[in-house]
């Protein structure tokens, strides 16, 4: 992206810094403590250092030059700016990651449903002619032990399958249309859907994490912040998950659209 980024910058544009977790504002420099690793917000909140993120310049992004994978249009629906999400690097790794984690979570699994079932048909054999553990069926309470403990990692194998499919074909649409406002993480006919009011967002971050030495970056992503309308004075956030190549432009691009030039307030 080099490239595509020009060496002038606007003068009111943020350089970064390290981004509240819970209200998405940039910490003052003079709030950061790096002896202690810990950052305090206006907000009142106390973030470690090594848990949070720090904000990207994206200023010199060109929006008229845009790498392949991303869009700006209006149609019917408003205002769709947007990036592929497909990544055939990042398909191999989550595919291999789901296979293995799903793989093994859904061994502990079929002991757990397979054992309510027993339980509560009276049958022998979980299927006819194929005796998967001579231990099963489990005791009751071991039964209910393993439904209720396998449920967060049948969660994040779902997370998995679906982060596999959004690297394969899927796809990070911001559809801008006032009051109904919404991110949608699409692959075909499922989607995600994050829905906000445009007044309400207060900041668009392109966010990296890196390691203890700062020298190498570990995530990155784009989140818009905004303030939750169901819960006065609280807010949300979106991540718009899409690989680094039209990363920057993306949170360029909404940058633009979304807040004025130090990207934390409605135009």
């Amino acid at each position: 992206m080099d490239d595509r980024i020009t060496a002038k910058l606007r003068p009111n544009e943020p350089r970064g810094g390290y981004v509240c977790r819970r209200c998405g504002d940039i910490i003052p420099e003079t709030n950061v403590d790096r002896k202690k690793q810990r950052a305090e917000c206006g907000c009142g909140a106390k973030n470690n250092l090594r848990s949070i993120s720090e904000s990207l310049d994206v200023s010199g992004v060109d929006l008229e030059n845009p790498p392949s994978g991303v869009w700006r249009e209006v149609d019917y629906d408003g205002v769709r700016i947007g990036a592929s999400a497909a990544s055939f690097p990042v398909f191999l790794i989550s595919l291999g990651l789901a296979a293995f984690w799903n793989g093994l979570v859904g061994f502990f699994s079929i002991a757990g449903y397979g054992s309510a079932y027993m339980h509560l048909t009276g049958a022998k054999q979980l299927l006819a002619g194929w005796e998967i553990s001579k231990d099963l069926p489990l005791s009751p309470g071991m039964t209910a032990f393993f439904i209720l403990f396998l449920i967060p990692f049948q969660i994040i194998g779902v997370a998995m399958i679906w982060a596999t499919l959004m690297a394969l074909g899927g796809r990070v649409d911001v559809i801008l249309r006032g009051e109904t406002s919404r991110v949608e993480n699409r692959f075909g006919i499922l989607a995600l859907i994050d829905r906000f009011r445009a007044r309400d967002v207060r900041h668009v971050h392109l966010l990296s994490t890196r390691d203890e030495d700062g020298r190498k970056e570990t995530a990155s992503t784009v989140e818009i912040w905004y303030d939750d309308e169901r819960k006065p004075g609280k807010r949300k956030h979106a991540r718009l998950a899409v690989p680094k190549a039209r990363r920057w432009w993306l949170a360029a691009a909404l940058r633009d659209a979304l807040t004025n030039n130090d990207g934390s307030k409605l135009r």
